[in-house]
């Protein structure tokens, strides 16, 4: 994993951008699709940043999109205070979390989670996260969600995201320029 702190900002940038305009924020909740957050400025800054930080990975447009509209969803939380910003979640967080046993199964469910990683482009995967989310007790970090969405589109990412469901363990796999994204054409 390459800077941590830089992807932090980046997020904490858009996350406080989305609390402070809640036209964007409530557009974003209602997003059906990835590219349903084109066209506002929050989005564009975010995806230039979200750019520099991969380097010379490439991501479609959608991938940062796709964040935004997620970063806007309830069970996200509003970005900690600036003093917490040294306090972020461990990698791999979303889908420990996700892959937490309640009672006989798991919060989200294999199935459901087999439907997630195999998704065949950014707006089905964004509809199948949209729908976990809710799943848990309570809000989670935006940087773990911006982290877990940037690993489900590429193939080392979605092992990490696999292996952090079911073992509990997650290596960070992001950003890693040499690797092509599942979506890219």
């Amino acid at each position: 994993m390459r800077d941590r702190r830089r992807w932090a900002e980046v997020v904490h940038r858009a996350s406080c951008a989305i609390e402070r305009n809640g036209r964007l924020r409530s557009a974003l909740r209602r997003a059906a699709c990835c590219g349903d957050a084109v066209g506002y400025e929050e989005t564009e800054v975010f995806a230039q940043a979200l750019a520099s930080c991969l380097g010379s990975r490439w991501l479609e447009e959608a991938v940062a999109d796709g964040a935004m509209v997620l970063l806007a969803q309830r069970n996200v939380a509003p970005w900690p205070k600036q003093d917490e910003v040294d306090a972020l979640p461990e990698p791999g967080r979303l889908p420990r979390l996700l892959g937490q046993p309640v009672g006989e199964r798991r919060r989200l469910s294999e199935l459901r989670f087999q439907r997630l990683l195999r998704a065949a482009d950014s707006d089905e995967r964004l509809q199948h996260l949209r729908r976990a989310l809710p799943l848990l007790d309570g809000p989670v970090h935006p940087l773990a969600v911006v982290e877990a969405w940037l690993d489900l589109h590429g193939e080392q990412g979605r092992r990490a995201f696999a292996r952090a469901y079911f073992t509990g363990d997650a290596a960070p796999t992001h950003p890693q320029p040499s690797e092509p994204t599942a979506d890219a054409a």
